[in-house]
């Protein structure tokens, strides 16, 4: 296993290839490092040292960002914002482009003075990185083939104040070939996006009966992060459960959610059980994800999943999800459950994250996931990504798992909730 670290991208415009660093400075900048909480195994990641942060971030926000007409889910920020990261010790830090003195009194208009908030200068403000993220998006579809090969991943990295482009090969060539014919702006920086099955699709994971307990010794509920299956070319394939949902238009049609690439036929199963049929799936644009309509033998549950494939829990509480759906700011601490590596915690490290699908050459590319330092392996697609405050004993539904990004088990990205919701016409109950 991988020892768990937040690696910084160390790397100047100028460089022939970008290393991975654990050196705890950010490219000179003094910015604090994002809190190190990723585990394979352990207690729940829990963020209620970092809940009045991520209340004033959301008041920021909703008075300060605005609809992007022309990309959906996208939003547009005035210019004095630099991006915002709750930080290890509770805080709020807000970073400010431009003038300091003007952009910092224009924040605290916005939210008023508090002891948790601080401030820091950034050379770009979140809407030039926002604008560099829109524009890789738009391009990706008109690329040279040669060139969509070698790209794996852009995203913004807060904490540096850059966009950082992942790249199977980045030596000085493919480089000056990404500057040349794609973007050359000095906020973006490269980094080594390293694949040992870089030609395969991501997909759930191959199984057999045997490796699946006997439903009916599991129960008949359906639980996030529990298992959910199905066929492909005789193949038994298996995945996760994010959470239960039902039609806004017709509360009489229940289901569950779980990634897009989980399902491929019609009829999903459970063990020998037929489960349901899958109404609608996506793996593109800003959405991996699939609402399963569940047959009557069946009952979607907001109960967490307390037992994984391998893993039997002595641990008979019931965790309950709320239907509450939660958008929590980079560096804040986040759980996810899954089939195969079963609870798992780690930070959010980007809000605006582009994965291409491994091995497909013309993508799809799915847009606006997040980013986190959870551990993941295949099989947890489909997941529940969430937040646990303790003080309210409190788990909010936060994202759908997408799946780990290639060879680093300790990166991972997943799909927002509220996109889901939004695109599914459906909501959590």
């Amino acid at each position: 296993m991988l020892f768990p670290f937040l690696g910084i991208v160390s790397c100047d415009n100028e460089m022939k290839e970008c290393t991975i660093s654990s050196e705890s400075s950010i490219n000179g900048s003094g910015l604090p490092v994002i809190s190190s909480a990723e585990s394979k195994e352990g207690d729940e990641g829990d963020a209620s040292f970092q809940l009045e942060a991520n209340r004033l971030n959301e008041k920021l926000l909703s008075v300060i960002a605005k609809d992007d007409r022309k990309h959906r889910f996208i939003k547009t920020y005035p210019n004095y914002y630099g991006g915002s990261i709750i930080t290890n010790t509770g805080k709020l830090l807000l970073l400010v482009s431009g003038s300091f003195e003007d952009g910092k009194k224009t924040l605290l208009s916005h939210i008023g003075r508090s002891d948790i908030v601080e401030f820091h200068e950034c050379r770009y403000s979140f809407q030039e990185l926002t604008d560099i993220m829109n524009t890789l998006n738009d391009s990706f579809s008109d690329l040279d083939q040669s060139i969509k090969k070698n790209l794996r991943a852009w995203y913004i990295k807060d904490d540096d104040n850059c966009v950082v482009v992942s790249l199977r090969d980045t030596s000085e060539y493919h480089i000056n070939t990404f500057k040349e014919f794609v973007m050359n702006h000095p906020a973006i920086q490269f980094e080594l996006f390293v694949d040992s099955s870089d030609n395969r699709e991501i997909e759930s994971v191959v199984c057999s009966f045997s490796s699946l307990r006997d439903p009916s010794k599991i129960g008949m509920s359906l639980k996030g992060g529990g298992v959910v299956y199905e066929y492909k070319n005789n193949d038994r394939l298996y995945g996760s459960w994010a959470f239960r949902v039902r039609e806004v238009n017709s509360h009489n049609t229940i289901g569950m959610i779980t990634a897009g690439h989980v399902v491929h036929n019609d009829s999903v199963f459970w063990g020998p059980f037929l489960l349901g049929e899958y109404s609608m799936a996506y793996e593109t644009e800003e959405c991996d994800a699939a609402f399963v309509k569940t047959k009557p033998l069946f009952t979607p549950s907001n109960i967490l999943e307390n037992n994984w494939k391998d893993s039997i829990s002595t641990d008979t509480t019931q965790y309950s999800l709320s239907t509450q759906t939660s958008l929590p700011g980079v560096g804040t601490v986040i759980n996810k459950r899954g089939w195969t590596s079963g609870r798992t915690t780690g930070t959010v490290l980007s809000t605006n994250y582009t994965n291409v699908n491994s091995g497909v050459v013309n993508g799809p590319i799915v847009t606006n996931m997040t980013l986190a330092s959870f551990y993941s392996d295949y099989g947890d697609s489909g997941g529940i990504v969430y937040t646990y405050i303790s003080s309210t004993n409190t788990r909010y539904t936060v994202g759908v798992l997408r799946g780990r990004l290639g060879d680093d088990h300790y990166k991972t990205v997943f799909t927002k909730a509220g996109i889901v919701l939004s695109i599914f016409g459906v909501e959590r109950y």
